[in-house]
């Protein structure tokens, strides 16, 4: 399993997601404002377990290190920018049946290659910053819009308030932005304590056969999401 996570992660949450395999530590400097420009989920869409579609602006170790690791990299059109839209080309979500994202801005090549799943239209950009999907196509969101197009489409669906989720400059983070899921694992940068919705949580990544993992007792911090490549 190779992860892939915000350079600013804790200690102690870095530490525990080494014990479950390689971690790579994503940074960027002067491409996008300073709140997200260590988040991965901006600049790298995850097309499947072993291929992402990366900005071309992406910094090249990265690139570099996943190729070498047998993984693949396809690079889109749109560089990441300063500001929006320019910072959420990148930021959507596929699952085996779904693409779900603000298809207004979707970078073109995450469409060219998402031809075989349904394009699931939103109104919110930061699809992947706001949204979970689980195994068994059911979903997490701290998005009211997104809430209400998985309703429409009769998906299992568990809104999540995010503001006991830690993100700098900002009132709050989104609780796709602290998350990451393996074949195996739910990961969670921080502790399900701080939500009123705990034991939803608990139960929907049990109804998918994850074991949940809380990557630190302190409170969640959005770090751009965690990508898991296997």
């Amino acid at each position: 399993m190779l992860s892939i996570v915000n350079k600013e992660i804790s200690h102690t949450a870095l530490k525990a997601l080494e014990k479950q395999g390689t971690v790579l530590q994503f940074e960027t400097q002067g491409i996008t404002y300073n709140a997200i420009q260590n988040h991965p989920d901006i600049f790298l869409f995850q097309l499947n377990n072993t291929t992402a579609i990366a900005a071309p602006n992406t910094p090249e170790n990265i690139q570099d290190d996943l190729n070498l690791k047998g993984f693949n990299i396809i690079l889109g059109e749109a560089p990441v920018g300063l500001d929006y839209p320019r910072t959420a080309f990148y930021n959507a979500v596929r699952t085996p049946l779904y693409l779900i994202h603000n298809s207004s801005i979707t970078d073109s090549v995450i469409k060219q290659n998402s031809t075989d799943v349904i394009t699931l239209n939103i109104r919110q950009g930061y699809a992947r910053c706001n949204l979970v999907a689980l195994p068994n196509n059911s979903f997490m969101t701290s998005d009211y819009g997104i809430l209400k197009t998985l309703k429409n489409e009769e998906l299992p669906v568990l809104f999540i308030n995010p503001e006991p989720i830690l993100l700098k400059d900002f009132p709050h983070g989104f609780f796709g932005g602290c998350c990451g899921v393996s074949k195996k694992y739910f990961f969670f940068n921080g502790a399900l304590k701080y939500f009123t919705e705990k034991k939803e949580i608990e139960k929907f990544v049990n109804e998918s056969q994850l074991e949940l993992i809380e990557l630190s007792s302190e409170k969640p911090v959005d770090i751009g999401s965690i990508l898991i490549f296997e």
